[in-house]
């Protein structure tokens, strides 16, 4: 595995944006005119130049020497879950869908963490044209003792987006109910608490709001869900993305805010955010302790055309955020496809797994 560091990043972002600046360069200049091109090209080469330096940069525990394998799974492995409350033995529950057409329907996936064996969940009792496409999961144990799985679930076909909640047994998910409305609007990832609060993020005003996250416009919030009354919690994310609860606090990242944020689980309007460490690209977020590791996107350009084409790589990068004082390491950096695109990493037991948005596989890093 190749030792990548920051400027490593932010060149290979530098490359891209100039290949993309003389795209729309060539179109709104004449050819014989070149000085534009020059000046633009020299303008955003300098903008970069000062962000590198800026923030620094940093060598990548790149893991040399460290065992990783595969593990199969349906596709696009997106996001995954500890459970160790349903179960005598510990396990991940994966939620899959074919993210590049979502044609077949997704499905719940659970992986028993000693036998790595991967089985299908069977879902019950659901009503009749629930088309299942799941993302963002999550799994919390009940006062009342049963085990609830909730899952942001994207029915594109009938315009639907919502959050299911399932009761969680040991081969199946057993349908309890249906969140929908105005506010469910483009949900990503979703948190729960054994009362019953439900916390999601919708990435942007609107469904598929291309412009705003071109732009990279913050109109994306997170909405809390309390005895099925829906109200608005954080504001101002560009794509709002994974939440966790820690603490009695919520952690949350926008992909292009460029911070991991806390906020106090109990949030009225006078309540405010806070800048926990800075992050870029980050997805989804989990935690042991006071520590949290969350996958992180360094390339977008990159991440995009992965996301069109498998054969393009694009970079991974893992970090490990001490959460009392914000400081933050990076655990795992991986730049040459061994894992593209990684969503959500889980540390258990000297193991770090990793989830992915497209390809079918989860990704066992050892010796931690």
């Amino acid at each position: 595995m190749q030792r990548y560091g920051q400027i490593d990043v932010v060149f290979d972002s530098i490359s891209e944006i100039l290949k993309v600046n003389s795209h729309f360069v060539e179109k709104l200049f004449p050819s014989q005119i070149l000085l534009p091109t020059l000046f633009m090209h020299f303008f955003i080469f300098s903008i970069l130049f000062l962000l590198l330096v800026s923030c620094g940069t940093y060598q990548p525990a790149a893991l040399d020497g460290y065992s990783n394998h595969q593990i199969q799974t349906d596709q696009g492995p997106e996001d995954i879950v500890l459970d160790t409350v349903s179960l005598s033995r510990p396990r991940l529950l994966i939620s899959c869908d074919n993210r590049r057409s979502f044609q077949a329907s997704g499905c719940i996936q659970s992986m028993d963490l000693g036998t790595e064996k991967v089985i299908t969940l069977s879902r019950q009792n659901e009503p009749k044209g629930i088309n299942f496409h799941p993302h963002g999961i999550d799994v919390v144990n009940s006062p009342s003792g049963t085990v609830n799985l909730y899952v942001v679930n994207h029915d594109e076909a009938q315009h639907i987006q919502s959050i299911l909640v399932y009761e969680l047994k040991d081969s199946s998910i057993y349908f309890e109910k249906m969140l929908s409305g105005d506010l469910v609007i483009s949900p990503n990832d979703v948190s729960a608490t054994p009362e019953g609060k439900i916390i999601f993020g919708n990435e942007f005003h609107r469904r598929n709001a291309k412009l705003a996250a071109i732009l990279g416009l913050k109109t994306g919030y997170f909405v809390e869900v309390q005895n099925d009354i829906a109200r608005k919690r954080e504001r101002h994310y560009c794509y709002a993305n994974g939440s966790v609860i820690w603490n009695k606090q919520l952690l949350t990242v926008g992909t292009r805010n460029a911070f991991l944020y806390a906020s106090p689980l109990t949030f009225d309007e006078g309540s405010k955010r806070r800048k926990i460490t800075r992050l870029k690209g980050a997805d989804n977020i989990s935690v042991v302790g006071d520590k949290a590791y969350i996958a992180c996107h360094v390339n977008l350009l990159r991440f995009l055309k992965h996301a069109k084409d498998k054969a393009n790589t694009t970079p991974t990068v893992v970090y490990e955020v001490d959460l009392p004082s914000g400081k933050k390491r990076v655990l795992y950096a991986n730049f040459d496809g061994t894992i593209n695109g990684a969503s959500t990493a889980i540390y258990y037991r000297g193991r770090l797994y990793l989830a992915q948005i497209f390809e079918p596989y989860i990704l066992v890093v050892e010796a931690f």
